[in-house]
């Protein structure tokens, strides 16, 4: 079993700015090959969440996802 969470890049995350349900978690990749995760309210914009582990907090993927 897989299990594949909300992502997308910086861009369209800005673009279409959505509200994730509550719990719903968004990966958000950089073009630096790393991500960031927000965990959705169902109140809050995406531009609004704040990233979890805060601004800095990166996170280094390989190119397969794992």
């Amino acid at each position: 079993t897989r299990l594949v969470l909300r992502n997308d890049t910086t861009a369209n995350w800005t673009l279409h700015d959505p509200i994730l349900l509550k719990g719903e978690i968004g990966v958000e990749f950089l073009e630096s090959g790393k991500a960031r995760i927000k965990i959705g309210d169902s109140v809050k914009k995406w531009s609004e969440l704040d990233y979890f582990g805060g601004e800095a907090e990166q996170v280094s993927l390989s190119a397969d996802g794992t």
